[in-house]
């Protein structure tokens, strides 16, 4: 059988070869006629492959010059695609005889900027990764800053901004910027230095001399400045203290904010923020009550104005005095009622309230044990929500209370219940494994599980 399959497959093979042949054989068809080459126009995203990168950089950088704003649009875009091999004929950009072109170049360069917190960017669907040869800009844009042309001189402060704290390096001359007369090159400026954050507390002093600048834009940009230099710009807490009383409101908002960011080293300003909680702005109350937050147990001074802020007009603001007195703790235990006012009271503010009940424990747990026994049941929700962070700290009080509601008829505030005695642990074992059939199936069942999982947390420990 093998002899007559091997002579077949043969036959099949000289078969298709013949006819392979015969077709190569076979005359062409009609001769097809070429059309002459026409030369097609030129990818917008791509430049022609004899061209040199100069040359495109130039090119798309005399099309930005024609921009309103030369950092946005098509030809910006194509610029960025190029990533940083664009980097050196923007660089050299900087030395055109063309305000407008020097410019664009520092718009170019933004484009090649990353975000500071950014990890990760995409451009035009490509990955690009931070890269550090970007750095090598920081000192020629720097250089621009004494350009003649004052739309560079912002141009190139607003670049180094963008850059962050990677150009740490040109703080001394943006320093030196601020000696103008020219306001939008000092804003610029200012607002510069904040970007770069920490890096440029050198110039917190030179900063905060702008909060007395007759321009609300400078004062304002500056508030925000030494905010973001953080607590390095310590030695600027007199001049923003000074600042929360200036007559533009936004100017008091980021003055207020400022301190917060600074935190417990502006201690000193704990009065002041408490004075600002009943400004009639109220973005300037939220940030005050913001600030005195960040300060916690160092805001104490400042609890009675925070409970009387708790029935503020605007619900942002109630809700950011109530977190205030939370993250303040036990210390800011005179504010308990005022907080389980806004609990009874006030069902979108009630969580906030809740929150900062549960934190502080030895004045508002039996109050809120009480609550449990409310027909209110997003009310008994919020106490149960504060009794899970407050019941360990008086367990003896909590458990007959917690035993009694395990079998609550909202399936949340049961729950909630029990996750309360499994954080009571041992303490709650005993009268859990009590638990008959009296109590009612759903209890039973709550019982067993929190004896499962006050268990399983003692073998994980």
């Amino acid at each position: 059988m093998r002899k007559p399959l091997a002579l077949v497959i043969g036959a099949l093979t000289v078969a298709l070869a013949a006819g392979l042949v015969f077709l190569r054989r076979q005359p062409a068809g009609p001769e097809r006629v070429e059309k002459p080459a026409t030369s097609s126009p030129r990818s917008e995203k791509e430049p022609a492959e004899n061209a040199s990168l100069p040359g495109v950089v130039s090119r798309l950088l005399e099309e930005m010059a024609t921009s309103d704003d030369p950092s946005t649009g098509a030809a910006a875009d194509r610029l960025a695609a190029l990533g940083n091999r664009a980097l050196p004929p923007l660089i050299d950009a900087l030395a055109r005889d063309s305000d407008e072109i020097r410019v664009a170049a520092l718009a170019g360069i933004r484009r090649l900027v990353q975000e500071p917190w950014d990890q990760l960017a995409f451009e035009d669907g490509v990955l690009r990764l931070p890269d550090p040869d970007l750095d090598v800009a920081v000192e020629p844009v720097a250089r621009a800053l004494d350009d003649p042309s004052l739309p560079v001189q912002v141009q190139a402060a607003i670049t180094l901004g963008k850059m962050g704290a990677r150009a740490a390096a040109a703080v001394p001359a943006l320093q030196e910027s601020l000696s103008t007369s020219a306001l939008p090159l000092r804003v610029a400026s200012v607002a510069a230095l904040g970007k770069i954050g920490p890096a440029a507390a050198n110039a917190t002093s030179t900063i905060a001399r702008c909060l007395d600048h007759e321009a609300r834009e400078l004062r304002e940009v500056a508030a925000i400045a030494l905010g973001r230099i953080g607590p390095d710009a310590v030695s600027a807490v007199p001049a923003l203290v000074a600042a929360l009383a200036d007559p533009e409101g936004e100017v008091r908002r980021w003055a207020a904010a400022a301190l917060g960011k600074i935190g417990n080293a502006a201690s000193a300003a704990v009065p002041a923020l408490a004075r600002a909680l009943s400004d009639p702005y109220h973005e300037v109350r939220y940030m005050a009550a913001n600030s005195l937050a960040r300060m916690q147990e160092d805001a104490v001074p400042a609890v009675a104005d925070l409970a009387r802020g708790l029935g503020d007009e605007e619900l942002r603001v109630r809700r950011r005095m109530a977190m205030a007195l939370g993250l303040i703790g036990e210390p800011a235990a005179a504010a308990a009622p005022a907080l389980l006012a806004l609990l009874d009271g006030d069902g979108e503010a009630r969580g906030e309230a809740a929150w900062a009940l549960g934190r502080m424990p030895v004045a508002a747990l039996p109050a809120l044990l009480e609550r449990l026994d409310s027909d209110d049941e997003s009310l008994r929700k919020a106490a149960a929500q504060a009794i899970v962070a407050a019941a360990p700290a008086s367990p003896e009080r909590a458990l007959p209370v917690l035993l009694r509601h395990l079998g609550d008829s909202s399936a949340d505030v049961a729950l909630l219940v029990e996750d309360a005695l499994v954080l009571l642990g041992d303490a709650a074992r005993p009268s859990l494994e009590e638990i008959g059939p009296a109590t009612g199936p759903d209890a039973r069942k709550r019982a067993r599980n929190a004896l499962l999982r006050i268990q399983r947390r003692k073998e994980s420990e």
